[in-house]
């Protein structure tokens, strides 16, 4: 047999301890020619032999102890490096001539058969016990030079150690709860030094480690490092979770940082074996433009970031602006087209706020009710002298009805669903805002803060404004309990289909005379309990050059009532377009029929038509005729 040292290149890669995968169903394997026989490897086998590494792979086997001696260099003979004698230590062959099966190290043993007398004699030979001994024994009886010359050095590692623990411990704490590390100050008073002498009282130890002027592991480059340690160790272990579920949904949104920097969310959602759903944030990820072509580069990157195929993806969940949801070339459409059944959905409380801004918005008499309300907020909250005064008048409009009325409050600059409230306290204070602004122009010295005040006033006094409030009033509470509903943990994407179609239905039974009547009358009164002017038409304008064919007579409104009905009517009309539009969407078709199968099997009826649809669109993650027998459960009432 030849010489020839063997390369450490040609070794095969193996971890750091060897791989025993006990629950794994191992390939088998066919031995013999004329009554060929079926053999694997078994996991009994790791319990005899520990130094067995298996390749799942290849469904090979390796000496991971040998292998590691010749990867670090540390057998002594280079005879005992001959590729042959080699391939016997880490192949584990009786003898090459013997058993022609086993091939070099790169080869590894797979002859099942003959496995038990071949590990015994490789458990006995001197290649073995060599490698056993530089890369077992002697580390463990051969302590560090340092520690060989100097017992204080062996005392100072050990130190060192215990003190690295202590300021792990401290970061992961400061990390884990969302505290500053830093906070105000120099360095020496910030959170985590003071966290470190916290946990040092009475440790002589760290006192005398903290006054170290260096080497003491606090600085910020080595605080970065260590929490980066950390971050990479929760990715990971969330990456294995998401990996361990069949199915995924991706859920991303874009936002500009302090910095101007546009930054990607990137969240995934998942259902375990036990039907639990988790949502795992991924991190942010930085882009220099938010288009559709980059936003879909960052899925991608990310899904392979985390080990996880296209063809996992079942649902994606955007915005509703064009990049997202464009029907030729959005983000959701690119992915669909890698993925078809990655169903996509927009967000149901970010659709029914769009839908509620866009019917506020097409309304003037609404959008500018709004405005001023804003206003009214804003010269109210914001000023604690005119807080006071209203809140004086307030609680003696509250003594002579003996009630108790709700205050003022600032309508959120992003949810509109919310603002309901913020108008009702309009009208519930509207006598005492009245009162307060008479009170603040007295007590006011800067010229802008009066013109605001005269500026609400004056449109309090209109009618059209309490008309607007009212009709913005009764549009938003609609709205606002609908979306109570929909962020109900259980609400399914049917469900949520169903309440926004009754919804709906309500607002159109408000569209008649009848309503409009009953509506009317109460703006009126409350009209008279207020003060405020009577209705009026507004002025007769021409209508523009350009839209003017010259065919008929202009129309005007004879009456104000009349106007105003036109006015409530475009608001609900255009409440229930809004809702319809954003609320429509191809994605819940497929959610719909899902939910009606299951259904309809529970309730004992027909569901042909959505067992095909369901079994078409999802093709072979569903086996029909398994998933047929289950139904089956439910029709014949056997839960």
């Amino acid at each position: 047999m030849a010489n020839s040292l063997l390369s450490v290149n040609d070794l095969p890669q193996i971890p750091d301890i060897p791989h025993h995968p006990m629950g794994l169903t191992f390939p088998k394997r066919s031995f013999g020619e004329k009554n060929p026989v079926l053999r694997s490897f078994q996991a009994a086998w790791f319990k005899t032999w520990s130094f067995l590494h298996y390749d799942e792979g290849k469904d090979l086997v390796y000496c991971h102890i040998c292998v590691k001696g010749f990867k670090e260099r540390k057998m002594k003979s280079s005879t005992r490096a001959d590729p042959a004698f080699v391939s016997f230590c880490f192949g584990f062959p009786l003898a090459v001539t013997r058993y022609p099966m086993f091939l070099q190290v790169t080869k590894g043993f797979c002859s099942w058969k003959d496995a038990t007398r071949a590990f015994k004699k490789h458990q006995l030979s001197d290649c073995h016990r060599e490698a056993v001994e530089v890369v077992v024994s002697l580390p463990k009886t051969c302590s560090d030079i340092g520690e060989q010359l100097s017992e204080q050095y062996s005392k100072e590692k050990e130190n060192n150690r215990v003190m690295l623990i202590k300021i792990l411990s401290c970061l992961q704490l400061l990390a884990r709860q969302g505290i500053p590390i830093r906070g105000d100050g120099d360095d020496s008073e910030s959170n985590f030094i003071q966290l470190l002498k916290l946990s040092g009282q009475g440790d002589v130890k760290m006192d005398e480690w903290l006054k170290k002027k260096t080497d003491k592991y606090t600085s910020h480059d080595i605080q970065n490092e260590l929490l980066q340690i950390m971050a990479q160790h929760v990715l990971r272990s969330i990456a294995v979770q998401i990996q361990d579920s069949r199915f995924v949904t991706v859920m991303i949104d874009e936002t500009t940082d302090v910095c101007n920097q546009e930054q990607v969310t990137v969240v995934f959602r998942t259902v375990d074996d036990k039907l639990i759903v988790n949502e795992e944030f991924i991190g942010l990820y930085s882009v220099d433009s938010i288009t559709a072509d980059v936003l879909t580069a960052v899925i991608k990157d990310v899904m392979l970031r985390l080990n996880l195929a296209i063809t996992k993806l079942r649902g994606q969940c955007y915005d509703g602006c064009s990049t997202m949801s464009g029907s030729r070339s959005g983000v959701a459409k690119r992915m669909m087209e890698e993925e078809c059944r990655a169903v996509y959905t927009h967000c149901y409380g970010h659709s029914l706020n769009l839908a509620a801004s866009d019917a506020i918005k097409s309304s003037k008499i609404m959008k500018d009710a709004l405005e001023t309300t804003h206003e009214i907020t804003k010269l109210i909250k914001f000023s604690p002298k005119r807080e006071a005064i209203f809140r004086a008048f307030k609680q003696e409009n509250d003594l002579e009805s003996n009630s108790s009325s709700i205050g003022i409050r600032v309508l959120c600059p992003t949810r509109w669903t919310v603002r309901a409230d913020s108008l009702f306290g309009i009208l519930e204070n509207y006598s005492a805002l009245m009162h307060t602004w008479d009170e603040a122009i007295s007590v006011a010295r800067d010229t802008e803060s009066k013109a605001r005040i005269y500026g609400v006033q004056a449109q309090m006094k209109k009618f059209s404004f309490l008309f607007g409030v009212y009709l913005a009033e009764l549009l938003l509470r609609h709205t606002d309990n609908l979306s109570k509903a929909l962020q109900c943990d259980t609400v399914s994407a049917a469900e949520a289909q169903d309440t926004a179609a009754m919804v709906v239905r309500t607002l159109q039974t408000l569209r008649n005379e009848e309503a409009f009547d009953l509506f009317w009358e109460k703006v009126i009164n409350s009209a008279e309990a207020f003060k405020v002017e009577q209705p009026e038409l507004p002025r007769k304008r021409r209508i523009p050059s350009r839209f003017d064919d010259g065919i008929g007579e202009h129309e005007y409104h004879s009456e104000p009532k009349t106007y105003h009905r036109q006015e409530y009517y475009e608001a609900l009309d255009l409440a229930v377009g809004c809702i319809k539009d954003r609320f429509y969407q191809p994605g819940y078709l497929v959610y719909c029929h899902l939910q009606n199968l299951l259904l309809k099997a529970s309730q004992r009826k027909d569901f042909q038509e959505d067992f095909e649809f369901v079994c078409t669109f999802y093709k072979d993650d569903l086996h029909p005729e398994l998933l047929r027998s289950q139904l089956s459960i439910f029709l014949h009432g056997i839960f």
